[in-house]
């Protein structure tokens, strides 16, 4: 059966327009995914006018495909496609429309200012890509099936500079001013057994100096550098009822000094519901030239006590949602370790990262495009963003195949094929090295490699290089996975069949060649000619390969009680 132009149909918005020829690539190795052009007759001045690319949207057309197979079978098929450019032939008569899926509107979006948000959504992979489809384009959002996820939170080392963090070493850190300090209050905590009390106040000025306050650069911050300091807390009693309330209630607060002034960067306020455990933190960034850097934890109110604990005080890691606590006592996870510097509950604390993975990942910064702020985070875990003809958005593993099934046979279906074998050109290798190099938020230049090899010693390996954040490993695992199956590359031209996929398994069985069986690389649709091509990945396997075609199927040439579920085989 022969395909032709007469078959397809194409419309830009209610308009519809003349197809002409062209061709439709679906390709696993390329985003887009789908991608190529069609001719048509040159339409009126409104319609070219609705084929403008700078539109924003995009305009987007909708070629379709009805045909009738010899045995009277109906397929239909239908690219829902984003416009990326046209151009019109003035001898011709005709305009020639560039089309592809919507990942080609990831590579159009990027924020104009650095975006944090993303570090809150690191414990899944999905909600970042949701994320990101969110804010290119709305209302995307990628489909339930497959459910594949991963992890892609962000590491980093970091100490926290509180000597006695949980008030569990006897707070003599703590020193209460205009306000009496109750180092022993076990009638709440947030970690181990007691708290920090603020009551019996004075004056609306009433907090707790932490490790002398004033005087110098208190509990080894350094000037030039950023830091978080964060504390749980609570109000006990007595809000909001009577006395007065000063600016600085129920928050931590930083102090740094230059020259003569103090500055300030104050934490949300803890509520005034009495019993709410809130965690709250101030971030600041200490100027090159201070001369003095405290912080403090308020009360505030004449009336009334206020509980904090689990104080933690840390350089800046890049990360705006490290603000949890932990001490040198805190259980070990998969990501990090803990130990004290010293004493326990009377030094310094050391987190210590267990999984390589860069803080800056989920910083999506300024003029990076959606697609690449998410490729290495979803390359690194060994996964595929795929938006489809449909406008379906999936996160495909590599081994999802795509439904249904194809086989071709030489002298029965199949019009012409190349069959080559090769160790050139990065097609097949046993061993990859992944140099990732990338600018730090503290403006530093970072390198990070991942190497991975089937063998301890590979025949063939590889270096790729990636300008982005280092993910962790598992890209160079991946690629080498992958590449064992690109050894050999089989290119089949055959009869349209508009079931076609990529990623579908696919037979092959040529002449003077093993029966090759694998999955399907790439389908192009060549309307002009009314075949498609077929390029696999394939391994060999016995001669008697046929014999692994499921039971019940058949090859093109038996059409008799067929469906086109699949072109070649389905019964």
């Amino acid at each position: 059966m022969t395909v032709t132009a007469e078959a397809l149909s194409a419309t830009v918005g209610a308009s519809p327009l003349s197809v002409k020829g062209g061709r439709l690539t679906l390709d696993v190795s390329r985003a887009p995914h789908v991608s190529g052009e069609i001719r048509v007759t040159r339409p009126s001045l409104a319609v070219q006018a609705a084929l403008d690319p700078r539109s924003t949207p995009p305009p987007r057309v909708t070629v379709g495909a009805s045909v009738t197979t010899p045995w009277g079978a109906v397929v239909t098929r239908s690219f829902d496609l984003t416009v990326r450019g046209r151009g019109a032939g003035l001898v011709s008569g005709e305009m020639v429309i560039r089309l592809a899926s919507d990942e080609a509107l990831l590579q159009d979006y990027a924020p104009l200012a650095d975006d944090e948000t993303p570090y809150g959504l690191a414990t899944s992979l999905r909600a970042v890509i949701n994320y990101a489809l969110g804010k290119a384009i709305p209302g995307a959002t990628l489909a339930a099936s497959p459910s594949v996820d991963a992890d892609v939170t962000p590491y980093a080392d970091s100490i926290n500079l509180m000597p006695d963090p949980s008030v569990e070493g006897g707070g003599a850190t703590y020193v209460g001013v205009n306000c009496t300090v109750d180092r022993n209050d076990t009638s709440w905590k947030a970690v181990g057994a007691k708290c920090l009390n603020l009551y019996a106040v004075t004056s609306t000025d009433s907090y707790a100096a932490i490790a002398g306050d004033v005087g110098g650069m208190r509990l080894g911050m350094t000037a030039g550098r950023t830091y978080v300091f964060s504390v749980t807390g609570r109000v006990k009693t007595g809000y909001p009822v009577g006395g007065s309330v000063g600016e600085r209630a129920r928050r931590a607060v930083a102090f740094w000094r230059v020259g003569s002034t103090y500055f300030t960067a104050t934490s949300p306020a803890l509520p005034t519901t009495q019993g709410i455990q809130t965690r709250v933190s101030v971030r600041f960034a200490i100027p090159a030239d201070a001369t003095e850097a405290f912080v403090r934890v308020y009360n505030g109110h004449t009336v009334g006590e206020v509980q904090w604990d689990a104080f933690r005080l840390s350089e800046y890691t890049g990360d705006p949602a490290d603000t949890g606590y932990y001490d040198g006592a805190t259980t070990a996870t998969a990501g990090y370790a803990y130990s004290w510097t010293g004493a326990a509950n009377g030094s310094t604390s050391k987190r210590t990262a267990l999984i390589s993975r860069s803080i800056d990942l989920m910083r999506w910064k300024a003029g990076v495009s959606a697609l690449d702020f998410l490729a290495p985070m979803v390359q690194a875990a060994g996964l595929r963003l795929v938006c489809d003809e449909a406008r379906v958005w999936t996160l495909r593993g590599e081994n999802y195949q795509a439904p249904g099934s194809l086989a071709y046979r030489a002298g029965v279906n199949l019009i012409d094929s190349d069959d080559q074998i090769s160790r050139d050109e990065d097609v097949w290798y046993d061993g990859a090295v992944v140099e990732y190099t990338w600018i730090a938020s503290d403006g530093t230049t970072q390198t990070a490699i991942d190497a991975f090899a089937l063998t301890a010693t590979p025949s063939r390996v590889v270096k790729l290089e990636r300008s982005t954040p280092y993910p962790g490993p598992g890209l160079a695992a991946y690629t080498v996975r992958r590449a064992q199956q690109r050894g050999r590359a089989v290119s089949v031209d055959v009869m349209t069949d508009w079931a076609a996929h990529a990623e579908q398994p696919v037979q092959i069985i040529l002449d003077g060649a093993p029966t090759q069986i694998g999955t399907v690389t790439a389908v192009t649709f060549d309307i002009d000619a009314g075949r498609m091509n077929i390029t696999a990945r394939t391994t060999d396997t016995p001669a008697s390969a046929w014999a692994l075609i499921p039971t019940g199927e058949r090859w093109i040439d038996s059409p008799a009680g067929a469906s086109w579920t699949s072109e070649v085989i389905s019964g």
